[in-house]
């Protein structure tokens, strides 16, 4: 399933989705001080290729059992606060272009 999710991202061309070619959302400065702290992990973690990066609202940040639940594969946890797919479009290359994941799962709940 995690590797269909990837490749509809991939089918996106992720090239169109960077943050320029869309309007800051109002709600980008509430989690400024989040995706600092990705910056920060960025900088010094570093993920097996195998890993998957998951991203999106506080169902991914509260996943507390996550690691276990997708075993053996590495985890890159990247979710934040109630974002909205304006938000994540908005960091998508703070949050995921970082990496080089085998697959991306990204949800966006009821927010």
């Amino acid at each position: 399933m995690l590797r269909f999710v990837w490749t509809i991202l991939t089918g996106l061309s992720f090239y169109q989705l960077q943050a320029q070619n869309f309007p800051k959302p109002a709600t980008a400065s509430a989690f400024e001080k989040e995706i600092q702290q990705f910056d920060s992990l960025n900088a010094v973690e570093k993920y097996d290729p195998s890993a998957i990066l998951f991203t999106g609202s506080s169902s991914i940040r509260l996943w507390t059992n996550l690691s276990l639940e997708v075993n053996p594969y590495p985890v890159i946890r990247r979710g934040f606060g109630g974002s909205k797919i304006e938000d994540l479009y908005w960091f998508l290359q703070r949050i995921v272009y970082p990496h080089q994941p085998s697959a991306l799962y990204f949800y966006i709940g009821s927010n």
